[in-house]
């Protein structure tokens, strides 16, 4: 069987062993490689400090990088929620 054959095979029984995508394994992939799995982030903010972090919005994720490599991803579920100073409750 031919690499080209084998790749989408290889990741198919990863799915359906692992119930996990090749995406969740991203440490390290650029910015492009990135781009080319997710599309178009919803917003991109930075890059800011040194060395520069760039953050990728999307509607169910925040993406990190330095410089161009993905340093990390956080689910928008994980995000702390915003809390009010003044003692009222914040309703969805």
């Amino acid at each position: 069987m031919s690499r080209a054959l084998r790749t989408p095979f290889v990741i198919s029984l990863m799915l359906l062993f692992t119930g996990t995508s090749a995406f969740a394994q991203s440490r390290g992939m650029t910015m492009d490689q990135v781009r080319s799995l997710r599309g178009e982030p919803l917003q991109v903010q930075g890059p800011v400090g040194d060395p520069p972090i760039t953050r990728w919005i999307y509607g169910d994720e925040i993406i990190y990088f330095e410089y161009s490599l993905l340093l990390t991803r956080v689910a928008q579920d994980n995000l702390p929620q915003p809390r009010r100073t003044d003692g009222l409750r914040i309703t969805p």
